[in-house]
């Protein structure tokens, strides 16, 4: 947004200087990024980002707005005047135009007014250096009237020459096929179903809210004009706009939403400007069709709770000061309580906490001191007991939010570095990574080909850091990110939360081992680790295969027979893809499948009291089966006696033929209620060889 130094105090008076102005503005939350001498002017222009969700600075009226409130005053208001001289006005009821608003979601209010016997002709050099100070050009004077009540107002205006428009009626409808129409800017486009734009009974006469039509623009042969002032739904503004390529000050507005307040009263500042200037005589009844301003959003104020949220006392007369200044009205509950009317323009309050933020800002965020936040309790105790308070606030009530803050500490706390990696990929990635074309979701305009779709899995984005690092000399990466994945499903756009982990490279030096390469079993550490602080215990793995995984090298994470995700090393044609050259190992969990799988029913089991005895037993098996079978072959065999089943050694080589491998377990044996003696561990061991020589086909050794 440029602003006028001088045109500003024409609603507002100050002192500052432009330096001063632009660090109050920046204060009160409007950056102004740059402040330029205009000699030619005797100008200041100064330029300010202002931010999606404050479209009413969008104007100078709204800049004196901020500027009023922070000095306590109150501004000279354009629009309030225009209404009051309007309601003096005789004007003639003869015949206008109508309108016929095809789809009231797309147009959600349409004015217009008719002005006849106008005299095109260059501006006064007020005028003309108003507009031509915050960077328009000056084409004629019902132009840069237009112009001049957009910057004032921030709403939008086009004045069309009423004589070239055929009919006795506007038509706001969307184009059809094979439409076409010259614009302003000299190109001739060709439109598609979905553009709105003004008509009349016979074409098309200007892109609604972006730009007008040669057909029908004001030129020095004008002699009567109509002007329009309307409110257009602002995401198919900013559809078009890019589907055409195409950014207009209009559309600019009219993409972050203009003041429903302002849509008539704009008009009709804007038809008071032309009658002066131009000479012309404003007839007829003035249209207006569509949604009228709703009622302002009243919302309670506390200034005790307020005080509290924002860590510093506010008096009540100082929040009072503040709102009255931002054109908020109020109404008086009690002592330390106000009702709060929120103006149309304000679309970005809605709530208590919103209200605390202009207070905030208004006051200074410099008036808040820094304070160390207030201790909890879970801070002094021990990293065990954390982690129990924890897992006890997992899932108390909807604590998403708690949930995913504590898998992220975890994992922190273990050694992984967070990623935030883009939710947009290209089409090209996902189909070389394997993933099935029909469950990916396109996005209908991107911004670029790299960023055509939203991504169905975090692994694209995983493997991008380990390959960012790995190239700046990282020698060992362990990443991981919890966030949303987009797929169709059945024809609708299903949003997933997942977890993705991925580690490769080399282990951290120390004194103890020697550097290794990163293999699976520090990736499963890592995963039962965290699966085992959700209290999420007895997890199978199941050979399987995933789209991205090598399929000898991945598994499917079971619990309770239900799947939880995968575990894998990525395949050397994907990770090619990413310039990584080494094993990448990754695992990607549903969080939702997590969710329902933690157990909440944590029970304290005794301490034993009697002894545990050892027995290790080794044998030839097949290499297809898995590790984990054995184990649980095991455990099925020998009732509640067996605590424990690990294996200590593992052999494939020339002292083992064909497609065999040497096992070596040890089975630790326990008894809740005695001391086993030797010959009941024998006979139950004994009980197991047998077992999985008949179940298995081992050969013992």
């Amino acid at each position: 947004m440029n602003i006028s130094y001088n045109w500003l105090k024409d609603y507002i008076e100050f002192n500052w200087t432009a330096d001063e102005l632009a660090k109050r503005l920046t204060s009160c939350g409007l950056k102004v990024e740059k402040v330029e001498s205009l000699p030619m002017f005797g100008d200041f222009l100064l330029e300010a980002e202002v931010t999606t969700n404050r479209a009413d600075c969008l104007s100078m009226v709204g800049v004196a707005r901020e500027v009023a409130t922070v000095l306590g005053k109150t501004i000279k208001d354009p629009v309030k005047e225009a209404t009051l001289r309007w309601e003096t006005l005789k004007i003639s009821k003869q015949e206008t135009l109508s309108v016929d608003i095809s789809s009231k979601e797309s147009c959600h209010r349409y004015t217009g007014q008719i002005i006849k016997n106008v005299q095109v002709a260059k501006s006064p050099e007020w005028l003309i250096k108003r507009i031509t100070s915050v960077g328009l050009r000056a084409i004629n004077n019902i132009v840069d009237i237009t112009n001049f009540v957009l910057m004032e107002t921030g709403q939008p205006l086009h004045a069309f020459d009423s004589d070239l428009i055929q009919g006795n009626s506007i038509y706001v409808r969307f184009a059809k096929e094979g439409e076409t129409i010259k614009t302003l800017d000299g190109i001739e486009r060709k439109l598609s179903n979905n553009f709105l734009v003004i008509a009349d009974k016979n074409t098309p006469l200007a892109l609604a809210g972006i730009i007008g039509g040669t057909g029908s623009e004001v030129t020095e042969n004008t002699k009567n004009v109509f002007l329009e002032s309307a409110m257009f739904n602002p995401v198919l503004i900013r559809n078009t706009g890019r589907s055409i390529g195409l950014s207009t000050d209009s559309s600019y507005r009219f993409e972050r939403g203009v003041d429903p307040g302002c849509v008539l009263g704009g008009l009709r500042r804007a038809a008071l400007l032309i009658s002066e200037i131009a000479g012309g005589k404003i007839v007829g009844k003035t249209l207006d069709e569509g949604k009228k301003p709703l009622k302002p959003k009243k919302i309670l104020f506390n200034c005790k709770w307020a005080g509290n949220f924002l860590g510093k006392n506010i008096k009540p007369q100082s929040a009072r000061k503040i709102f009255k200044g931002l054109g908020f009205d109020i109404k008086t509950v009690s002592r330390e309580k106000l009702y709060v009317s929120i103006p149309p323009r304000r679309q970005d309050i809605y709530t208590a906490q919103g209200l605390c933020e202009e207070v905030a800002r208004i006051s200074g965020y410099d008036i808040f001191k820094s304070t160390l936040p207030v201790t909890n309790f879970r801070d002094t105790l021990s990293v065990e007991k954390i982690s129990i308070v924890r897992q006890d606030t997992l899932l108390s009530g909807d604590e998403d939010y708690v949930f995913l803050k504590n898998i992220r500490i975890y994992l922190s706390d273990i050694g992984l570095y967070e990623a935030y990696t883009y939710s947009l990929h290209s089409l090209q990635t996902v189909q070389n990574c394997g993933i099935d074309k029909n469950i990916v979701v396109s996005v209908l305009n991107p911004l670029s080909s790299e960023q055509g779709v939203l991504r169905p899995t975090i692994i694209p984005g995983i493997l991008s850091g380990v390959s960012r690092n790995l190239n700046r000399g990282i020698e060992g990466v362990r990443l991981f990110e919890v966030g949303h994945c987009y797929i169709k499903d059945d024809g609708y756009i299903k949003k997933v939360e997942k977890i993705c982990i991925g580690v490769s490279g080399r282990t951290q030096k120390n004194w103890k081992e020697k550097q290794r390469q990163i293999d699976i079993f520090d990736l499963k550490g890592i995963l039962i680790s965290l699966l085992g602080y959700l209290k999420i215990e007895n997890i199978n793995f199941t050979k399987s295969e995933f789209h991205m995984f090598e399929e000898e090298m991945c598994w499917n994470i079971e619990h309770g027979g239900k799947h939880l995700g995968y575990l894998g090393r990525v395949k050397k044609s994907v990770a090619c893809l990413f310039q990584i050259d080494i094993d990448v190992w990754m695992v990607e969990l549903d969080i939702d499948s997590i969710k329902s799988n933690i157990n909440k029913n944590i029970v304290f089991t005794e301490l034993p009291k009697y002894p545990s005895v050892t027995r290790d037993i080794s044998f030839v098996i097949d290499k297809k089966i898995a590790v984990q079978d054995v184990t649980e072959c095991v455990k099925k065999n020998a009732n509640d006696f067996i605590e424990n089943v690990f294996v200590f050694d593992e052999y494939k080589g020339k002292q083992v033929f064909g497609k065999k491998k040497s096992l070596a377990l040890s089975i630790v044996y326990r008894s809740k209620n005695k001391t086993l003696t030797d010959k009941e561990v024998d006979d139950m061991h004994n009980g197991v060889k047998d077992n999985i020589v008949k179940q298995l086909g081992v050969q013992i050794r």
